[in-house]
């Protein structure tokens, strides 16, 4: 169920940045490329158990410009 939210989720994200012109707003478009970034992750986690929660919270420290 949860996945089927996060695929409309992003694919709305995707639909938003493609209908407006978000040139002139780089910070805006950087905040919807790491939401759905988080998404994907998300995703990941639900699609292949194999990745850990610890793993994906490293990737998403990651992301965010946070290391060890």
């Amino acid at each position: 169920m949860i996945e089927q939210v996060l695929h409309k989720t992003n694919k709305e994200i995707t639909k938003f940045i493609y209908e407006r012109e978000l040139n002139d707003k780089p910070d805006v478009k950087e905040m919807l490329d790491v939401l759905q970034y988080h998404i994907f992750l998300v995703q990941t986690f639900f699609d292949k158990p194999e990745f850990g929660t610890s793993e994906v919270r490293l990737k998403l420290l990651e992301k965010l410009g946070y290391s060890d």
